[in-house]
């Protein structure tokens, strides 16, 4: 049978509370069940299974011990497709002539050739599973995956969320998907548990190290229907801007926002060159999504190496002015146009903060002296060159300013 799943990873709060999410939710669903699975992976000494795209495993249910095979398994951002073969394993041993089809079943024991099976990894996992619905009829399988993996002596904890589909489009995945997580955020699962087991096992970890992802080559065919060789395309570019859009916002590096730039102007080309094939209305959504994002990317291209920015506000809770103000740091009196009163003829605000970070479109900030909820209407560079002047006088700040740190907010400015 064919599985086709979309896969997340999750932290400890989002495994938690997911279950609860969905009872929140407009998908209606069936009480889920919670269960212990024991998996185990096995492979020749050479791993010729694993590099014919083969997974052999064993896993105990409760009392039943069943094999499963997949085969050609292929994951696009989190979408897994794999062809899954099941039948029983009494007592937990391996029965290749059980394998119900023919093809499969001669392809491992040739590759096989009547060696001994070793097992490569082993997965501990408490499994809480129950079907969700939508109101079309698509029904999916969602289940939280929590756990360890185990490998050469070394264990690593796994938090994982798969939605399975039972019925349905494979579209209607992602549509689930955004029921759940409507904030986004997510980061996609690109590996198999066997993947992760085999990586445990030879690198001692079971997620790659995080980093910026380049363009890779897309092998298309002469013969090829320009359909596929448009499904090809973009897998490769959407796959491309989900790594680097989980790079921009867990790394402070420069190449990340650079790939991901890369990866959205691809995907925008991949639909100009395919626009005969992809002409619908999902596709023009998804375009003007990719020029938004691109949009705000390039916004904030070279933008982290600078230390400090200039925060342009409208000090949105300030009514009216007056001419003169009693400012802070002071006692007397003074023209508002030589203090840094919010009560200014225009209510336009300056704030110098702080850049921490830049990521997924977001600037992280310190030392912001703002309220909540400042609207702010634009951010430039704080350049010292241009922005700091030799021999510069503060007028009356000059004296003031002395007792910066011992004067508290009076709260003289607050309706």
């Amino acid at each position: 049978m064919s599985e086709i799943e979309l896969k997340f990873l999750l932290d400890e709060p989002t495994a938690k509370r997911l279950w609860t999410r969905v009872r929140a939710s407009q998908l209606t669903s069936a009480a889920p069940v919670t269960k212990l699975l024991r998996s185990v992976y096995l492979d020749t000494a050479e791993h010729a299974l694993r590099r014919a795209g083969i997974a052999l495993r064993l896993r105990r249910d409760g009392r039943r011990w069943v094999q499963t095979v997949k085969t050609g398994r292929n994951i696009h951002g989190g979408l897994s497709q794999a062809t899954e073969l099941e039948s029983p394993a009494p007592g937990g041993r391996v029965n290749l002539d059980a394998i119900p089809d023919d093809a499969v079943r001669q392809d491992i024991v040739q590759r096989i050739n009547g060696g001994e099976l070793h097992q490569v990894c082993e997965t501990l996992i408490k499994r809480t599973a129950g079907e969700v619905a939508l109101q079309d009829g698509t029904r999916v399988e969602l289940a939280v995956d929590v756990g360890e993996i185990r490998a050469e002596g070394r264990s690593a904890e796994l938090r994982e969320a798969e939605i399975e589909l039972v019925e349905g489009s494979p579209a209607k995945l992602f549509e689930i998907a955004r029921a759940l997580f409507p904030e986004g955020g997510l980061s996609f699962s690109r590996l198999s548990k066997s993947a992760r087991g085999y990586l445990l096992a030879e690198q001692g970890y079971i997620e790659p190290p995080l980093a910026p992802r380049n363009a890779e080559t897309v092998t298309l065919e002469p013969e090829q229907m320009a359909e596929k060789a448009a499904r090809d395309v973009l897998r490769e570019c959407v796959d491309q801007v989900a790594a680097n859009v989980v790079v921009v916002t867990k790394l402070d590096d420069p190449e990340g926002p650079h790939q991901l730039r890369v990866g959205l102007r691809r995907l925008r080309s991949a639909f100009a060159v395919f626009a005969a094939v992809l002409d619908s209305p999902e596709m023009e959504r998804l375009k003007s999504e990719a020029r938004w994002l691109g949009q705000e990317v390039g916004a904030l291209r070279d933008l982290d190496g600078f230390s400090h920015l200039w925060l342009i506000v409208h000090l949105h809770t300030i009514e009216g002015w007056t001419p003169e103000v009693v400012p802070f740091l002071d006692t007397v009196r003074r023209g508002v146009l030589a203090t840094r009163s919010p009560r200014h003829p225009n209510p336009i605000g300056l704030s110098l903060v702080e850049l921490a970070a830049v990521g997924d479109g977001v600037l992280h900030v310190r030392g912001i002296d703002l309220l909540d909820g400042t609207p702010v209407l634009d951010v430039k560079p704080y350049v010292p060159l241009f922005d700091a002047r030799d021999g510069a006088r503060a007028g009356w700040f000059e004296q003031a300013g002395e007792r910066v740190h011992e004067v508290r907010s009076d709260r003289r400015y607050e309706s």
